[in-house]
C-alpha cells in the first residue's frame, strides 16, 4: 500500500456520490464496486485495513505550497474513498478523531472513567499556575511525523518553552503499573508492567516493552470490558489503550491508539492476531448486518 499511496497523487481516480470509486495505477487498477464490496454468491464482505494514513504527493512537484496542496488533496481523496465504501477496519476519518488526545480524555471522563488532570495551553502563565498545583508532566498532542519526545516531568525552568507550541500538561498520576489493553471488536486482552518510582514513560527505560506480562484475572476482565466499551464509543473496531493502575486497584485512562503497536507484547501474536484475522474476514449480507466467523 505504501507504493500505492506514493502513486495515488498522479493516478487516474473516479469518485462520484452516485457510483463506487475507481482508482487506476500504471501497474494495475484498484476498482471498488458493488460486486467487489459484496459478493452475494460467497456472502463475503472483504475488508480494507487503514493502519496509518500518511501524506503523499506527486514527487515531480517542487514548489512547497503546491506540494502541500497536492498532499492535502490526496489525503482528502483517500478519506473520501474510505467513507464511501463500507468495508474498512476503521476509516481514516474515525482514526483521526480518535487520535486527538483532548477528545479522548473528554470522552473517557464522559463515560465515567478516571483521567489525569489535564491542560492544553501555549500560555506560560497558565502553565505555571497548573504546575504549582502538583507535579506535572508534558506530552505531545500529536502523533504525526515530527518529533515524538518521551513524556517527562517538567519544572519552572522549562515553562519559557510553552509559548512555542501548544502542549498537553497533566498532573502526575501515582501508579504501580502501566496497563496496555488491545481490543478487537468485542474482544479485549491486557498486559501490565511494574512501574518504577522514577519512571514516567516506560519507553525511556524499556523501549522494546520486554517487561510487560499478560494480565489476567477478574480485574483484568473488567478492565478489558471497559476498554471495549470505550473503543465502541469512539466508533472504532480496533484499539490499543494505555491505562495506569494505582496501588489500590483503581484504573486511570491515559489515551487510545486507534492503530497502536501490540505485536511486541508477549503472546500477542497468538491471542490478538486470530481475532484481528476474523475482523478482516468478517462476513455479512446487506440485510443481516455483520457477523464474525
Amino acid at each position: 500500500m505504501r507504493d500505492s499511496l506514493d502513486a495515488i497523487g498522479t493516478a487516474s481516480t473516479y469518485l462520484s456520490p452516485s457510483a463506487f470509486p475507481r482508482v487506476e495505477f500504471s501497474t494495475g487498477s484498484l476498482v471498488i464496486d458493488e460486486v467487489e464490496c459484496w459478493n452475494p454468491e460467497k456472502d463475503l464482505l472483504p475488508c480494507v485495513w487503514w493502519r496509518r494514513l500518511r501524506r503523499a504527493a506527486p514527487s515531480d512537484i517542487r514548489n512547497s505550497p503546491e506540494r502541500d496542496l497536492a498532499a492535502d488533496e490526496t489525503a482528502s481523496l483517500i478519506r473520501g474513498v474510505s467513507s464511501v465504501i463500507d468495508c474498512c477496519v476503521d476509516t481514516p476519518n474515525i482514526v483521526a478523531r480518535a487520535e486527538e488526545k483532548p477528545y479522548g480524555l473528554h470522552l473517557a471522563r464522559k463515560l465515567g472513567f478516571q483521567t489525569p488532570q489535564s491542560l492544553v495551553t501555549n500560555n506560560e502563565d497558565r502553565a505555571r499556575e497548573f504546575l504549582r498545583a502538583g507535579r506535572t508532566i508534558a506530552k505531545p498532542l500529536s502523533s504525526g511525523v515530527g518529533l515524538a519526545p518521551y513524556v517527562d516531568l517538567i519544572d519552572d525552568d522549562l515553562l519559557s518553552l510553552v509559548p512555542a507550541a501548544p502542549v498537553l500538561l497533566q498532573h502526575l498520576v501515582e501508579a504501580d503499573s502501566d496497563i496496555r489493553i488491545v481490543t478487537v471488536g468485542e474482544y479485549g486482552t491486557a498486559w501490565k508492567r511494574a512501574r518504577g518510582a522514577d519512571v514516567v514513560d516506560w519507553r525511556a527505560t524499556d523501549p522494546a516493552g520486554e517487561e510487560f506480562v499478560r494480565w489476567e484475572g477478574e480485574a483484568s476482565r473488567e478492565a478489558c470490558a471497559n476498554a471495549v466499551r470505550l473503543c465502541r464509543a469512539f466508533g472504532l473496531t480496533v484499539s490499543v489503550q494505555d491505562w495506569l493502575k494505582r496501588s489500590e486497584g483503581e484504573l486511570v485512562f491515559l489515551e487510545i491508539n486507534p492503530q497502536g503497536q501490540w505485536l511486541f507484547l508477549p503472546g500477542a501474536k497468538e491471542v490478538v492476531a486470530p481475532e484481528f484475522a476474523k475482523r478482516l474476514t468478517a462476513h455479512r449480507t446487506p440485510d443481516q448486518g455483520r457477523k464474525d466467523d
